[in-house]
């Protein structure tokens, strides 16, 4: 979901804010005071309708700037289709028009404001993230605990489609399921179900019948469908050994493809390589000249014959580290080093992208080298056998189904005890069932154990992100606390509950929660207010982060809200937006 357009007049702290944001990520910043924060509580209100510094919609003229009459929100963006969405809202009225995409509603909450999800209760927690992962229900794995709990199989396929929909629709639907087979077991026997009364029950009269020439024709029937599956089978079979030849033709040609660009991509990667070490060069050249003392290479170890320090460079050869002279500060050579430090994270990321297509082309390559024989299509002779076989077989099932419907018919009042005790025995059966089924689908059966295991995927997601940001580990458990994993130095890992962590590792932990709440929705939309609670390698670190996703495409509008001495420079991925007195500036850098 992405946010393209900010228009604000007379909201809070902001008089007037016309904002277009191009770029994944924007900075909105100032001094205290400015309007910051107002920009976010707009946002908030505009897309959920949920004010934060009132609470009754008759308190909304409260949230216009002192001493104006009225005031609007207005937002604007595209969903992940690119289909354009819009919403606002009108002051003191409150009166909304628009909506934010459907899709985006669950997630918005949490990442429109990332404190949310740590101050739920538990129950709270448990709930939001179960219906945020029912969204991707494994059917497969409700089959298998199913089958585990001695369901029946084939009500198992019937209440999988319902599964989807959630846990409680698919309990009341085994529920509604079993007491309508209560109601079928009532029209065969004309009383009313109980489980006891239904184990005992047994129709009046005991006519009987001699099935034998059913049982032949019923027999016959069965070692004719036996060899239609054995048929279908082999003709299947033929037909996957085509599917299998015409599959390994284009993984050929998908290969040599790619192989075939290995010597390009090599050239490249060298290429890149050398820009990665100048721009390193200049930038540590530069960082000398300002006065900076360089830092000393990694690794410094002494030769064993003279003691002289010694490093490893770039060439994997080993050279004396020769301590440079001191310079004095230079201001402005000192205020060009971030062109030179940007230069440098552009040739790294070149590097890495070319080594990673380098890769490709030579793992097509050497895939190519290992690929075995070469499949061979399917006689055509063989398949057409095949399916004549089967059209023959599929024609005496047909016949034979015809006779066993009308012996069926001459013996059904024979067969009518028989039948009526089938019947409510089946009916009993099917109660049994649906109940069995109900109780696994209530909420402490199969739905516990798959929160329990469902939290995986954020937590996987939370591991990533703090690894990219270089952050500490938060940890979702299955009692729903909230924990940080803080590497301390000399003293291995510690884990740290979420309230005793710091305002700063607090606000770290929620950002990576709103991020893989974000994520694993498909919301791809963050809003982080109160950004100056970091440092500076805190702040450096968070749009590092955000820089990746970016790159990964993970992340459409990432908004970073927060009190700033003087404006950072936008790039290629950042926008700036500077607040003064209630004013909001447009980006430093604008889209095209």
């Amino acid at each position: 979901m992405r946010l393209s357009t900010i228009r604000i007049n007379n909201f809070q702290g902001v008089s007037a804010a016309d904002v277009f944001i191009g770029k994944p990520i924007a900075i909105i910043a100032g001094d205290n005071f400015a309007g910051k924060s107002s920009i976010g509580e707009a946002i908030r209100l505009a897309l959920l309708n949920e004010p934060v510094r009132v609470k009754l919609k008759k308190e909304y003229g409260q949230l216009l700037r002192d001493g104006e009459k009225s005031g609007f929100i207005d937002l604007a963006g595209t969903d992940a289709e690119g289909a354009e969405w819009h919403c606002s809202m009108h002051l003191p009225t409150g009166k909304v028009a628009g909506a934010p995409p459907v899709h985006a509603s669950a997630a918005l909450p949490y990442v429109l404001n990332a404190q949310r999800f740590a101050h739920l209760s538990a129950d709270e927690r448990r709930t939001y993230l179960f219906a945020m992962m029912g969204l991707s229900i494994d059917t497969g794995t409700v089959r298998t605990r199913l089958a585990k709990r001695a369901c029946d199989t084939d009500k198992i396929e019937q209440i999988l489609p319902v599964v989807r929909a959630g846990f409680p629709a698919a309990c009341d639907e085994a529920k509604g399921r079993a007491r309508e087979a209560k109601g079928e077991w009532k029209s065969v026997t004309g009383e009313t179900y109980g489980s006891d009364k239904a184990a005992r029950w047994r129709p009046a009269g005991t006519p009987a019948f001699d099935p034998a020439t059913l049982e032949i024709k019923q027999r016959a029937r069965a070692a004719i469908n036996a060899a239609l599956d054995a048929a279908r089978t082999e003709l299947d079979g033929l037909n996957e050994q085509a599917r299998d030849a015409d599959k390994q033709q284009a993984s050929l040609r998908d290969l040599r493809e790619k192989s075939a660009l290995e010597p390009r991509r090599r050239a490249k990667l060298d290429a890149d390589a050398k820009t990665l070490s100048e721009a390193k060069a200049a930038l540590a050249e530069m960082r000398h000249a300002a006065g900076e003392p360089p830092a000393k290479p990694t690794g410094l170890m002494s030769c064993p014959c003279c003691a002289k320090p010694l490093y490893r460079g770039d060439d994997k050869k080993l050279h004396e580290y020769v301590e440079p002279a001191p310079t004095p500060y230079d201001a402005e050579v000192a205020a060009a080093i971030p062109e030179y430090e940007h230069a440098v994270s552009t040739a790294e990321r070149a590097y890495a992208n070319s080594q990673r297509e380098h890769e490709e082309a030579e793992g097509a390559g050497k895939a190519l080298a290992a690929m075995g024989d070469i499949l061979a299509a399917p006689d055509a002779k063989a398949v057409e056998e095949a399916q004549a076989t089967v059209q023959r077989l599929s024609a005496d099932v047909k016949e034979l189904d015809t006779e066993i419907l009308a012996l069926e018919d001459h013996q059904r009042e024979a067969e009518a005890y028989d039948r009526k005790l089938k019947d409510a025995n089946r009916h009993a059966a099917t109660v049994q069932a649906w109940e069995r089924i109900a109780e696994a689908l209530a909420p402490d059966g199969i739905p516990d154990e798959l929160l329990r295991e469902a939290l995986g995927p954020i937590n996987t997601r939370m591991a990533q992100s703090a690894a990219d940001a270089q952050w500490l580990q938060p940890v979702i458990s299955p009692a729903m606390d909230i924990t940080a994993t803080i590497a301390t130095p000399g003293a291995g890992n510690r884990v740290t509950p979420y309230a005793l962590l710091s305002e700063s590792e607090q606000w770290r932990v929620d950002a990576i929660i709103a991020e893989a709440i974000s994520h694993l929705t498909g919301i791809k939309l963050l809003v982080l207010d109160r950004m100056d609670v970091l440092n500076v390698q805190g702040r450096t670190d968070l749009l590092e982060w955000l820089q990746i996703l970016a790159d990964e495409r993970e992340i459409d509008t990432a908004i970073i809200i927060g009190t700033l001495k003087a404006p950072p420079k936008p790039n290629d991925k950042i926008d700036v937006v500077w607040i003064t007195n209630g004013v909001a500036a447009p980006p430093l850098a604008r889209a095209a």
